[in-house]
């Protein structure tokens, strides 16, 4: 009788064969042939190793395959990043120092452009969604905000060209920005990010605009009057006016914020003795302090024990590093104070010089 196995019943037959041969060894006798039963084990072993797993011919493929040794050093991978970054940033320096040039040159000539001459940023037409950016832009031109009191810029218009060829060519840029003393705001790609509800479009408040007119960091403390005749708008404008000081705080200012009327209450409460660092966690809990948790009350209008305590926070943890800093307290009131304007001025002339 003939009889045909396919590779899979093949497989099994040798196993069992592995097995039969295996699970006899402690029956042997002293008259079989062990030698010539290890030598038939290995040679089905071996059969079964190479048919059913080919180690023979993968290492032949690995053999086969054309490879190249390359020595991998951790300091020339560092330098070979240094390298690539310092030629990054020197492309970046060079446009914005050309940026610079350009814009002084048009402010310098006073050549007007009109509003006409730009898209508003509040009103932009053509916008589509940019994945890498992660908003909808205009790609083909900036866009700019002008204060209320004027409706044209000294911008030039190569100023645009400039831009756009500055986002082809550097893939590390994104947005573009530039913000004036006379509050022109103007920006590439153009966008509407900034024409949000309750997000100021002045420049001066923005807090890279900040950072570069005022290099110092600062140590400020907001003093925001809660009394009864602050009810209404007045208080609404306090917050507001606030929340944008907030804003335009950068990483290595520090801040403390004080409500009064005739007592006094600190954000943090009367543990907090200073100021303390303008972090983002920082700002937020601030600001819901200033908009959830003060409210004008009927109290009077103590100026003294306010300042007195502002002062305070700016004078304690006085450090070396502390005390290259520019200290400021900003006080917002409708200026209706129970003390005699005397009393006022001697604390602030005293404590500034204690202060300094």
């Amino acid at each position: 009788m003939k009889i045909s196995i396919d590779r899979k019943s093949n497989l099994s037959i040798r196993i069992l064969i592995i097995i039969g041969l295996v699970v006899p060894y402690h029956a042997v006798t002293l008259n079989h042939d062990v030698k010539g039963w290890a030598t038939t084990l290995g040679e089905e072993m071996m059969v079964f190793t190479e048919k059913i797993l080919s180690p023979g011919k993968i290492q032949r493929f690995y053999d086969g395959i054309d490879y190249q040794q390359n020595l991998t050093s951790a300091v020339a991978i560092v330098e070979d990043l240094r390298r690539q970054l310092n030629a990054s940033l020197a492309d970046i320096i060079k446009f914005v120092q050309s940026a610079k040039s350009n814009i002084e040159s048009g402010y310098s000539s006073k050549q007007a452009q009109s509003s006409t001459s730009y898209q508003l940023c509040c009103n932009p037409i053509n916008l589509r969604f940019n994945k890498e950016l992660n908003d909808k832009i205009n790609l083909s031109s900036p866009c700019i905000t002008f204060p209320v009191e004027t409706t044209q810029s000294y911008i030039p218009n190569s100023l645009k060209l400039a831009y756009r060829q500055n986002f082809a060519d550097n893939l590390s840029v994104k947005w573009q920005y530039f913000a004036g003393a006379d509050n022109i705001f103007y920006q590439y790609p153009t966008t509407q990010r900034y024409c949000k509800t309750n997000y100021t479009t002045e420049t001066k408040f923005k807090q890279w605009y900040v950072n570069a007119a005022s290099p110092s960091s600062k140590r400020l403390v907001l003093v925001l009057d809660r009394s009864g005749s602050m009810s209404g708008d007045r208080f609404l404008k306090v917050k507001e006016a606030a929340t944008a000081v907030l804003d335009s705080l950068g990483p290595n200012d520090e801040i403390g914020v004080i409500a009064f009327d005739d007592e006094i209450r600190i954000h943090g409460g009367c543990k907090v003795t200073t100021v303390s660092p303008a972090t983002p966690q920082s700002i937020i809990f601030l600001k819901d302090f200033i908009n959830n948790k003060i409210q004008p009350e009927f109290g009077s209008t103590g100026y003294v024990p306010a300042l007195k305590h502002a002062f305070d926070m700016l004078s304690t943890n006085m450090t070396s590093k502390a005390k290259t800093k520019t200290n400021l307290i900003v006080f917002l009131t409708d200026g209706h104070p129970d003390e005699p304007e005397s009393q006022i001025l001697d604390v602030i002339k005293n404590r500034n010089e204690a202060l300094v």
